[in-house]
């Protein structure tokens, strides 16, 4: 990944009167460190959990194709 057109994009941006710029990462992947290394700086964490659909279900005692 080149970052002198993302530097670019980014400095367009807010001479057009971008005030916020949300990023997302992972934050054991290197995409963090480079934002960080652009000057960005973290301000918020999110987590999250997901569950499959058919494990949802056998957690309740339910199949799949027999809903509760």
């Amino acid at each position: 990944m080149q970052l002198a057109p993302v530097a670019t994009n980014l400095a367009r941006a807010f001479a057009r009167g971008v005030q916020n710029l949300v990023i997302v990462a992972d934050e054991s992947y290197h995409a963090g460190r480079i934002y960080e290394g652009m000057g960005f700086r973290r301000s918020q964490w999110v987590s999250s959990l997901c569950q499959e659909p058919h494990a949802a279900a056998a957690a309740r005692g339910d199949t799949p194709d027999e809903p509760r």
